[in-house]
Formats: structure tokens, sequence, C-alpha cells
């Protein structure tokens, strides 16, 4: 039996739609007049479009905090603070976002469609180093209220780990892994781009944060 499984995910563009409408805000006001209509506003000038660009530097990045501090409080997030995660993964890291995404996976062979909700959180390093993403789907996040194990197909080779079955993939040549968890309380995949180049090291990392997930779902 064939699967193919891919993901829409909503990121939390937010952040992003604000900085756009402080920009947009500032410039208009930069290079309008007071009697001046939207519609009869001159294009503004470098050095107009400079100075807004600077006076917006700390609105943007105030928001940018009140997003960080509403992330590091939602699951998975609070699987790792940002400094945990960066000793775990041994470099720094941005703060965590949080995203909620809709996952589907379709049977190539029959046509059928699954679908359901996740929970996730990345831990990203702008520079050099490892990123860290986590997605949670908890049985509330399945239509029929159960966990269901997509993800674990016929013909793959899974293990007991964690009072469920795991499934491991890494890729060398990638610094890539993925650990896929799934148990009756929850389905968790956890991924490393840019990570360590030994399988042990990027499989005690991954462990580290199953674990942790484990325990969250168990309180």
């Amino acid at each position: 039996m064939t699967y193919h499984s891919n993901s829409c995910a909503f990121r939390n563009v937010r952040v992003l739609d604000i900085a756009i409408t402080v920009l947009m805000v500032l410039a208009a006001n930069a290079c309008s007049g007071d009697d001046e209509t939207l519609s009869s506003a001159r294009e503004p000038t470098q050095e107009e479009l400079e100075a807004v660009w600077q006076e917006a530097q700390p609105i943007i990045a105030d928001e940018l905090a009140k997003e960080d501090a509403k992330s590091a409080v939602r699951f998975p997030c609070t699987v790792f603070d940002r400094q945990s995660a960066g000793e775990l993964l041994g470099n720094e890291l941005d703060a965590p976002m949080y995203a909620h995404e809709f996952k589907n996976t379709s049977n190539l062979d029959t046509g059928e469609q699954f679908s359901w909700e996740a929970d996730a959180c990345t831990w990203s390093n702008t520079g050099d180093g490892a990123n860290l993403t986590i997605w949670v789907s908890r049985p509330q996040d399945f239509k029929d209220g159960r966990v269901r194990c997509h993800g674990f197909y016929d013909e793959d080779i899974t293990e007991p780990f964690l009072g469920g079955n795991a499934k491991w993939e890494f890729l060398e040549s990638f610094a890539w892994a993925k650990l896929l968890v799934c148990r009756d309380d929850g389905l968790f995949f956890i991924e490393i781009h840019d990570g360590p180049s030994d399988e042990t090291d990027a499989r005690r990392i991954t462990n580290d944060a199953a674990a942790r997930i484990v325990g969250a779902l168990e309180n």
C-alpha cells in the first residue's frame, strides 16, 4: 500500500502583517499632507522611506516581543525554554514560534483522505546551527477523537518506544533527522534540520525531546 502525505501549514504571519501595516501607515503619513487624499498622495522619497523604516523599528520590535511571549507559553513550545533548547542542540536559538497546522494524508491506491490537526513549535537558528521543530496531535485533533497513527504504513518497521511505536529516519548528507512517535494519547513528529552529522547524537536529541513531550501528555 502506497501513501503520500503532506501538510498545509498556517504559520504565524501576524508579525509580518503588522510590520507591513505599520510601514504603510507611516509612509502614508510621511508623504501625504493634511489636506491630501490617499488617491493624490505622492510617492515617498528614499529619505522618507529610510526615516519611516527607522521609526517603525521599535514598534515592530515590540510586536515581535509580544508574539514571542505568546508562543513561549503555548504547548508544545513549553517543552523547552529557549535556553534548554539551545543547550540540547548545542547552539543559540531564536525565540520559539508556535503554529497550529492542518495535516492530511492520502492513500494513492484508494484515494482515501485522512486529515487531522497539530500544534507545532519551531526553535530556529538564523545562522549556522541546528533547528528543531515539534508537531503534536492529541485525541481531540482527530475527527473521531482517537489518535490515528498517520505516517506509519504497512511497509514500515516500527519499534516500541515510550509506551507507543516509533519510526526513525536519518539522512547524514543533509544533517536531517525525524522521529515519529504514536501513542494512545498523542501522535508527534520531531525534526532536526542542519543538526548533528552523527546519527547517535541526533537520536539522543530527538529521544530527549520525545521524553519531554510524553511527560507533558501524561500530566
